[in-house]
């Protein structure tokens, strides 16, 4: 009699832990109750005049904060220098290029569905949900796929039934771990980041692994991109942690000056990976996805360039987030 009533009370446990759970889970203050289906993309038809069939390299560098903006803090013209070299190289440069968005997840979502950014609701979304219905259901990708156009990811989110390079954020892979956003699974879920299913690590190590995979193997990755293919890669550079040895020995972000020498190692790294690249077989996009947060800057100046594209397109480019447009209308 002992033994089942003791089960009895297990029972009783599970139940109530199971129901807090669920509580909590569904969350009433949580920003999910906004409705998703009333957002209202900004998609406008942009035609290339070059026809010529290229893949299409979009390259984000994560928080890069805007040349003009950081000029305004330093005075120093050397913070022009990787523009200028753009610009000699044939690349149309943007110095000072407006970010809707503050953060990287809303950001990109918003840049793969046409620019969501309009909706005065859309930026208070939550993450989560963000990436459960809007990268996970990419309106860009889609428009691709009817164009039988290939879609490489080299992210840091799954987006569509394309899987990330690397796992940096964990956010709900499917409805039920949505629903339990806010439960113990998914507390226990997010300490547990692994590095290509192989082995556990610190996070900060983890980025600095996944910023060199993208820096020294991505142009042989995609020399051999048919001419239809989209290819996204995200360099979380020049982001925290600003670490990368044993080239630059890792600094806090404690201030604009730290920033800024990570910001210029970027550049350097940057050049050397875009000097590797047959870059007249592509059309690039390389862009920030905000500025630098926190920190006396303007988190919504960023910086953009463009190779392959002719001007008359690119007057269509208003933010950081109308660049899905562009990529749309390049196939």
């Amino acid at each position: 009699m002992k033994k089942k009533a003791n089960y009895k009370n297990l029972n009783i446990f599970l139940l109530v832990f199971g129901i807090v759970t669920l509580i909590a889970a569904h969350n009433p203050n949580s920003k999910n109750k906004i409705n998703y289906n009333s957002f209202h993309n900004a998609y406008q038809s942009i035609h290339i005049k070059d026809l010529s069939a290229k893949p299409v390299l979009l390259i984000i560098a994560d928080e890069y904060n805007s040349p003009d903006n950081l000029y305004t803090l330093f005075k120093d013209s050397s913070l022009y220098q990787f523009s200028t070299q753009l610009k000699k190289d044939g690349w149309e440069v943007r110095n000072n290029s407006y970010s809707n968005e503050t953060s990287t997840i809303h950001s990109v979502a918003s840049i793969l569905n046409f620019n969501l950014s309009l909706n005065k609701d859309y930026k208070e979304s939550d993450l989560a949900a963000i990436e459960y219905y809007y990268l996970k259901h990419s309106l860009l990708i889609d428009s691709l796929y009817k164009k039988e156009v290939k879609f490489i990811n080299f992210g840091i989110f799954d987006i569509n039934n394309n899987e990330k390079k690397s796992s940096l954020y964990i956010y709900p892979e499917s409805f039920t771990e949505n629903f339990l956003i806010y439960s113990c699974y998914m507390f226990a879920k997010r300490q547990l980041i692994k590095f290509n299913e192989e082995r556990f690590n610190n996070k900060d190590e983890l980025i600095m692994e996944h910023n060199k995979f993208i820096l020294n193997n991505i142009t042989s990755e995609i020399d051999k991109a048919d001419a239809k293919t989209f290819i996204k890669i995200h360099l979380y550079m020049p982001h925290a942690p600003l670490y990368y040895e044993p080239e630059f020995k890792k600094l806090e972000l404690k201030n604009v000056n730290n920033y800024l020498q990570y910001w210029n190692f970027t550049n350097k790294k940057l050049t050397e990976m875009l000097s590797k690249l047959n870059k007249n077989k592509y059309r690039i996009i390389l862009t920030g996805d905000h500025g630098l947060r926190g920190i006396p800057t303007n988190p919504h100046a960023s910086f953009t360039a463009f190779y392959g594209f002719d001007s008359t397109a690119l007057k269509n480019i208003h933010s950081v987030q109308d660049l899905g447009n562009l990529i749309n209308g390049s196939f």
